[in-house]
């Protein structure tokens, strides 16, 4: 029996109400949530926690989880996750699939 592949983002939100993303150096080089695929034995909240330590240089606490979603594409389970950067560190593309990071506006 194959396993199902997961993965896990984080929703990281700043005092001014603006949300973090990402700018991958791959694909269609879009903005995204930090996060990625869960690598063996790994809970998405593990996963999220990595991922963003890994891309972002950032280490975070995730709280409650805002949704699961399903890419038919890799058959995968995405779960999303609130969470708050700790302490004051600054997040920075820390990998080479990240070009650039920023906070942005909800709205736009």
């Amino acid at each position: 029996m194959s396993s199902k592949l997961i993965g896990a983002a984080s929703i990281i939100i700043d005092l001014e109400e603006r949300i973090l993303l990402v700018k991958h150096s791959y694909g269609r080089y879009n903005w995204d949530l930090p996060g990625g695929k869960a690598e063996s034995n790994e809970s998405a909240e593990e996963t999220a926690i990595r991922e963003a330590l890994e891309e972002i240089g950032v280490r975070i606490s995730v709280s409650e989880i805002t949704g699961i979603y399903y890419d038919p594409t890799y058959d995968m389970h995405h779960f999303v996750f609130l969470s708050q950067i700790d302490g004051d560190m600054k997040p920075t593309p820390s990998s080479p699939e990240i070009l650039e990071c920023g906070y942005f506006n909800i709205n736009e």
